[in-house]
């Protein structure tokens, strides 16, 4: 680690050859810092510690339906050890590719061996803030390229494996699934009257979705002319995007006001604070405290039904649409988060 801080090593040492090499590199430059200081003990450092949300998005769809087994899989209850959301939907996707290849499907004989936690992460974790099954295909496909599968072989197979992941994450988490069902058919009823949806985060920040079918404009010039299409204010709302992209928009406007109010909260308390997405950074002397007021704020942000609350603001704002009944709350006790180690870590 010192040996890779030193002056024509940056890069060469195994820190290169790092998931993070950056991040690993900055840890090494610490080290040696401090074990170059007269008493590394009291050594103070400036390297924040990141604590991250254990698959944010889906974290956020089990407090908004108290759904206590999609808790346990994604931290929010306590557990003994740590959940790997990733590895229970691979094991379900190896289970139904077995079954396949039992059937004597030729695709699933072709990933024998070939599906691990890497290679399905990304679609996993995206998948509750609305990608497709188009955009699934690219990321396991890429993944496939990695693994030195040839293009048409990884084209084949990231379309089968986009198909078994969505069914796995479904299986696993069918409260969460219920929910989203709900905002994307509330969403497109709301947006066949002409309107977009509109909303308040539990900060009150209002809002909108902007999107809107396209305009189609020509701009000649000396060389050529030039048609482009783009989305316009003065064109009719989108429905479908309106309601595709609606369950992923509110549950990041969930994490947003999630980060906000611990961000709030840092700065009355006096202590650094810094956030990419779901990974909060603090410095080391405050990590417990930080991690008891990101605890105490998810806590106070779901103390109420925030999805009857929704409902009831798009019955006052929308009053000539009938929305479907909620769907059911599960038995998830909110409080227990605060005794939830691996919730955020």
């Amino acid at each position: 680690a010192v040996v890779s801080t030193q002056s024509g090593h940056y890069g060469r040492g195994w820190a290169g050859s790092t998931e993070d090499p950056w991040q690993c590199l900055a840890a090494c430059v610490e080290l040696a810092a401090a074990l170059r200081s007269p008493d590394p003990t009291e050594y103070v450092t400036c390297l924040p510690v990141h604590m991250d949300g254990s698959c944010n998005g889906l974290q956020h769809y089990a407090a908004l339906g108290r759904d206590l087994e999609g808790a346990v899989k994604v931290c929010v209850a306590p557990s003994s050890r740590p959940e790997d959301v990733y590895i229970a939907v691979i094991n379900i996707v190896l289970s139904l590719q077995e079954a396949d290849l039992a059937a004597g499907n030729q695709t699933a004989r072709k990933l024998v061996g070939m599906v691990e936690r890497k290679t399905l992460k990304q679609t996993v974790m995206t998948q509750v803030y609305g990608v497709t099954q188009y955009g699934a295909r690219a990321q396991i496909k890429g993944r496939l390229l990695d693994k030195g599968m040839s293009d048409s072989d990884a084209t084949e197979c990231a379309s089968y494996l986009s198909v078994l992941t969505f069914k796995a994450v479904g299986q696993l988490f069918t409260q969460a699934q219920e929910i989203k069902n709900w905002l994307n058919k509330s969403a497109f009823q709301i947006a066949e009257t002409g309107k977009p949806v509109k909303w308040s985060t539990p900060l009150g920040l209002p809002c909108v979705q902007p999107y809107t079918r396209n305009k189609r404009y020509n701009v000649m010039t000396p060389v050529q002319g030039l048609s482009q299409s783009i989305p316009s204010p003065e064109m009719p709302v989108n429905k479908r995007k309106q309601s595709t992209a609606f369950p992923p928009n509110f549950i990041h406007s969930q994490d947003s006001t999630h980060m906000l109010m611990t961000a709030i909260e840092c700065y009355h308390a006096g202590i650094p604070f810094a956030a990419v997405h779901d990974s909060f950074w603090t410095l080391p002397c405050y990590v417990d405290e930080m991690n008891e007021i990101i605890r105490e704020q998810f806590i106070l942000m779901y103390s109420f039904d925030v999805l009857k609350q929704l409902k009831e603001s798009f019955e006052e704002y929308n009053p000539e649409i009938t929305f479907d009944d909620l769907p059911g709350l599960g038995d998830l006790d909110i409080d227990c988060v605060r005794d939830s180690t691996y919730f955020f870590s």
